[in-house]
């Protein structure tokens, strides 16, 4: 009888123990997974801020499709190329902002002006007019309720009205000297001139830097075999001509008002 109760026993023990204890780890480590991916979810990770202009066109120049330049020329791509459009890009920002700026303020003053300065003379139109029917009244009224209406100044709301009628005179008069000083600073500085030339210029050395990188344009002859040693000197003359003409636009157009004439010698 003892054998029999011990063979009956084993069976119902051990199966039932194991196949209990399989289900716990495996939803332990699926509840761990499953946390740290919701955790790496929730978190993401920060982006890297993009690449200033310097560094960006560095890492151009330094790309392995350049690596048939000699340093020299790539120390022109960095002085000559990268350096002029870095300071042309923020002279026309510069010059953009402060264009920007100036016109707008003039735009707006000059709608603003004509309203406060209307307004703002209501007192004055309404004295003279009121003392011009005193004047032209006879002398002697039979009835004083025919006589002609005065401004009462000593009434409180009169006051009032008459500060805010010279709050908008003495405003619309330093506008109209604001607008007048603006439209003076722009004509004489050339905000818009110099906006459009700087860039004009930077977006000139952008294309042809980017023709000279992919082999295109007026470089297209040199892409077959792929190599930008031989296109390299006609991008260079293509820069230091554009570099020159700006120089040469900026002193007859933006620095004096008539170009002037080079003798050869």
């Amino acid at each position: 009888m003892q054998p029999a109760s011990s063979s009956a026993s084993q069976p119902v023990s051990q199966p039932a123990s194991q196949p209990a204890s399989q289900p716990v780890s495996q939803s332990v480590s699926q509840s761990a997974s499953q946390s740290a991916i919701g955790g790496n979810s929730a978190a993401p990770a920060p982006q890297a801020p993009p690449p200033a202009p310097r560094s960006r066109y560095s890492q151009i120049i330094e790309s392995p499709d350049l690596d048939t330049l000699t340093p020299l020329q790539k120390e022109f791509l960095k002085e000559r190329w990268q350096e002029q459009i870095i300071w042309f890009s923020r002279r026309a920002k510069q010059n953009q902002t402060w264009y920007n700026r100036i016109r707008l303020t003039t735009i707006v003053g000059s709608i603003i002006v004509p309203a406060l300065l209307s307004w703002g003379s209501v007192p004055l139109t309404a004295f003279l007019v009121s003392s011009a029917a005193s004047e032209a009244a006879p002398t002697e009224a039979v009835n004083p309720s025919a006589a002609p209406p005065r401004l009462n100044v000593t009434d409180p709301a009169m006051q009032h009205q008459l500060q805010l009628y010279r709050a908008a005179l003495i405003t619309g008069v330093g506008l109209s000297q604001l607008v007048a000083i603006c439209a003076a600073v722009e004509q004489f500085f050339k905000f818009g001139d110099r906006w459009r030339h700087y860039r004009r210029s930077a977006e000139l050395l952008k294309t042809h830097g980017w023709q000279f990188f992919e082999l295109t344009g007026p470089y297209a002859p040199y892409s077959q075999n792929g190599r930008h040693t031989e296109a390299f000197h006609l991008f260079a003359s293509q820069v230091e001509e554009i570099i020159q003409s700006d120089v040469d636009g900026y002193v007859s157009q933006i620095t004096i008002s008539k170009p002037f004439l080079r003798e050869d010698r």
